[in-house]
Order: C-alpha cells, then sequence, then structure tokens
C-alpha cells in the first residue's frame, strides 16, 4: 500500500499544528495549576501522572508500532490494526479493574486514599484506550483526529483536574477529575475508530500481530523506567519540593522539543513503511537526518529563552527556577536522540528482532539509575536532567546499531554528527548556563532568533524530502 506525497505531506503539517496546539493548551494551563497546588501538593500529583504514565505504557507495549506494520502489509491489514486496537482496549480494562482491587488494599494498608488509587487505575486505562485509537488514526493518515484525541486526553484532562482543583486544592480532587475525563476520551476513540473484536478472517493475524508484541512487553516495562524513574529518583533522593520543581520544568518546557519530535515521527513512521522496502530505509536516513535537525533547532530555542519562560509557567516563589533552567536544556535535547531511537526501532521491529529494543531500553534505565542518581545527588535537579540525557543518548545509540545491522538502516554520520555536537553545545550548555542578564541575555535573544530563521529555512526542504 502506499501513500499519495501530497497526502504525507498534509498530514505532516497537521500533526505539526495540532502538537503545537496541544503544547500552547498545557503552557496555559501548568501555569495555574502550578499556582493552586504549590510545588508539594504539585509534586504529588506529578507523581502520580507519572504513575499512570507507568500503566498505561505496560498495556500499550509495542502494539502501536505493530498496528502501523500491519496496516501497510496488504489488503486485510487494516482489518488486523482493528483487531489489534480492540486488544489494546481489552487490556486497558483489565488494568482498569485491577489496579482498582490494587487501590483497595492499598488504601486498607496504608495512608493514601481510595480515591487517589481508583483515578490513577482508571487514567491508565483511559490513556490505553486512547493509544488504540491513535494508532488506528496514525495509520490511516488521519491527524486531525489523532490530534483530537491528543488534545482531549492531555490539555482538556488536565484542565477538568484544575477546575477540580480550583474547588477543592489537593491532588485527589485533581486526579478524580483527570481521570474522569481519560476515560472519556477513550470512549471518544473507539466511536472514532471502531476497533473490533471479534477477529473473524484475520484472527491467525491479528494473534501473531500480538505474539509479534509479546517481547516487547519487558521493554516497555524497562520503557517506563526510563520515561518516569527520574522524577521517582528526584522523590527518593531530593524530596517533594524538588520532584515539583523538576516535573514543572519537564512538563512546561522539557517536553516541548519532545513532543514536536513525537509529532514529527507520527508523520514520518507511516511514510516510511508505506514505501517498497528497497526504497524504505534509504528514505528513512534521509529525512530522519532533517528531522533531527529540526527537533535540534526547536530545543536549542526552548532552551535559550528558559529564563524569561519558567518563571512565568511556574509563578509559586516555591519553585526553583534557577535550577529549573539548568535542566531545562537537557531536558529539550532528549528529543533528539528519542527521535533516532524511534527510526531505528522502525527498522527493527520490520526485521522482528524486537528483543533488541528491549536490550536499548536496559541500557538505557541502567544509565539512568546509575549515572543519573550519581548526578542528583551531586548537582540536584539539573544532575538529574543530565542523567536523564545520557540515558537516552545511550538508548538511541543502541538502539541504532541494532538498526543497522540487521534492519538495513543507515545514518550518514557526517550529516548526523555536527547535528548533534550542536545540540549538545548550544542546547545543553548555552541553555543552562548562559547568562540571563547582560550580553549573555542579548546573546540568548539574538541566537534564538537566528533559530528560528534556520527552522523557517529547513521547513520547506523538510516538506520536499517528504513528497518523495
Amino acid at each position: 500500500m502506499s501513500t499519495s506525497a501530497g497526502s504525507t505531506a498534509r498530514a505532516g503539517v497537521l500533526y505539526l499544528l495540532g502538537t503545537a496546539l496541544q503544547g500552547v493548551a498545557l503552557l496555559v494551563i501548568t501555569p495555574f495549576l502550578t499556582s493552586t497546588l504549590g510545588a508539594s501538593r504539585y509534586g504529588e500529583v506529578a507523581v502520580g501522572l507519572v504513575l499512570v504514565q507507568m500503566v498505561y505504557t505496560v498495556a500499550v507495549a509495542g502494539l502501536p508500532t505493530v498496528i502501523l506494520r500491519e496496516w501497510h502489509q496488504d489488503e486485510q491489514g487494516p482489518l488486523v490494526g482493528r483487531g489489534l486496537a480492540g486488544a489494546m482496549i481489552g487490556f486497558g480494562l483489565a488494568l482498569g479493574v485491577v489496579g482498582s482491587l490494587v487501590a483497595v488494599v492499598v488504601a486498607l494498608t496504608t495512608d493514601i486514599p481510595l480515591l487517589r488509587g481508583v483515578s490513577l487505575a482508571w487514567s491508565g486505562a483511559g490513556l490505553t484506550g486512547v493509544a488504540a485509537g491513535q494508532a488506528v488514526m496514525r495509520a490511516r493518515q488521519h491527524p486531525v483526529g489523532f490530534f483530537v484525541l491528543a488534545l482531549a486526553s492531555t490539555a482538556v484532562a488536565q484542565l477538568a483536574g484544575l477546575l477540580a482543583a480550583r474547588v477543592d486544592p489537593t491532588p485527589e480532587a485533581f486526579l478524580a477529575a483527570y481521570g474522569v475525563a481519560l476515560v472519556a476520551s477513550a470512549g471518544l476513540a473507539v466511536l472514532l475508530t471502531h476497533p473490533i473484536v471479534r477477529w473473524g478472517s484475520v484472527a491467525a493475524r491479528v494473534r501473531a500481530g500480538l505474539r509479534l508484541a509479546l517481547p516487547m512487553l519487558p521493554q516497555a516495562v524497562a520503557m517506563i523506567g526510563l520515561l518516569t524513574g527520574d522524577v521517582y529518583l528526584v522523590m527518593g533522593l531530593l524530596g517533594s519540593g524538588a520532584t515539583g520543581s523538576y516535573q514543572a520544568a519537564l512538563t512546561t518546557l522539557g517536553n516541548m522539543p519532545f513532543v514536536l519530535s513525537t509529532a514529527l515521527f507520527n508523520a514520518w513512521g507511516p511514510s516510511v513503511y508505506a514505501r517498497p522496502r528497497e526504497a524504505r530505509w534509504p528514505y528513512a536516513a534521509s529525512t530522519g537526518t532533517l528531522l533531527t535537525a529540526f527537533v535540534a533547532v526547536g530545543g536549542a530555542g526552548v532552551a535559550l529563552l528558559s529564563p524569561w519562560l519558567v518563571p512565568i509557567l511556574a509563578r509559586d516563589p516555591s519553585f526553583d527556577h534557577l535550577a529549573m533552567v539548568r535542566a531545562v536544556g537537557p531536558m529539550a535535547a532528549v528529543a533528539v536522540f528519542y527521535l533516532l531511537f524511534q527510526g531505528a526501532s522502525l527498522a527493527v521491529v520490520d526485521a522482528e528482532r524486537t528483543g533488541w529494543l528491549l536490550r536499548a531500553a536496559l541500557s538505557g534505565l541502567v544509565t539512568l539509575g546509575v549515572v543519573g542518581s550519581g548526578l542528583a545527588l551531586a548537582f540536584a535537579i539539573p544532575g538529574m536532567a543530565l542523567g536523564r540525557l545520557l540515558a537516552y543518548v545511550v538508548l538511541a545509540a543502541v538502539a541504532m546499531w541494532a538498526g543497522s545491522r540487521i534492519g538495513g538502516l543507515h545514518w550518514d554520520a557526517r550529516r548526523l554528527g555536527p547535528v548533534l555536537a550542536f545540540t549538545l553545545l548550544v542546547t545543553v550548555l548555552a541553555g543552562g548556563y548562559l547568562p540571563s542578564t547582560g550580553p549573555g541575555a542579548v546573546l540568548r535573544l539574538v541566537l534564538a532568533g537566528l533559530l528560528a530563521l534556520a527552522g523557517l529555512a529547513v521547513a520547506p526542504r523538510l516538506l520536499r524530502l517528504v513528497r518523495r
């Protein structure tokens, strides 16, 4: 199956516009949330949101990528994809039920409120349902539907939590409203995508898809640690106040390039798989390098402007603004290496050697636990942010090696090397440590302006490459 050039280009633009709208909405909501709850209670909410991501990641495992791969196999591919989406919905419901039972036990044996545990369980179930719908939308190249679900499950859900917290400024009020909104978002996903649970003539292929995703379950567990473990390490090593500052920096600014990276991958992945096998990986390497450069420019811009954005987005004086600014640079740089990992994963999944993704995730997780903990103890919040970055560097390096050896995706080091050097020098060092007053402030603004112009210059070339 193939995708027309114009359709692919339009999908890419819509993914980016949808991501921008999603990011702006979250940036508007977060300052009100941080000021309503303060650093300590926001830190408790942050830990809860991380736990939701953990439950969701286990339920999803590698199924969205498998859905994308199967969708483009042949004429029955869409039916198989909808069957796999139905399986994801079932996993989410099961986790919601089991999680609620666990919440009852936890509430009886600890001082954690039952409402918090049940809300977290069904929030994870709701996110799983949303992910199933998004996987189908992405395979169909329907970015509008994809981001309707994205906005409903992020900005709308957090807005619901904020409104509840304004009435009752407690973590329980926020998480309960947040969970209800996520379950409603999952219902919307079902209405938009029509997943199937009776697989009929494609039952064997659906089961084969599940078997292909099964080895990715331990990889998903390892990715949980990589995606969320830094927040728990900060909580354990530095306390809830530091967790609030760390998570606020990550949510408001540090993850903005990460979301951009994900948006680009959502448009890029279907375009890669839609090409014939002999053209698939040369196309992925040529476009992937430019995509990486685009993400690097965006991350550098965020890091350079962070001294002025952080006080706006986390206004309460209990947040450590200086530490947050120094953490944003490494957090933003993570997006570059995550995109490289995602690109490599396309080749590894296509070769059906998903065990290498587990090796990559475990390597990154060990780096985060060992190196990140040491850096956090030595340098507090900025140290943990640097440990997070190093973990993703290791994740990308292992996956890229596997993608090259077994999948045929060979990156051009002469083009990729300068992009990575720029990321480390400008995003991490200049973004975190260049002074924000006097000549340093002027230099920050000049560099940010030049990067904005560079991004505008790169965008047309990016679209031309995607149209090939």
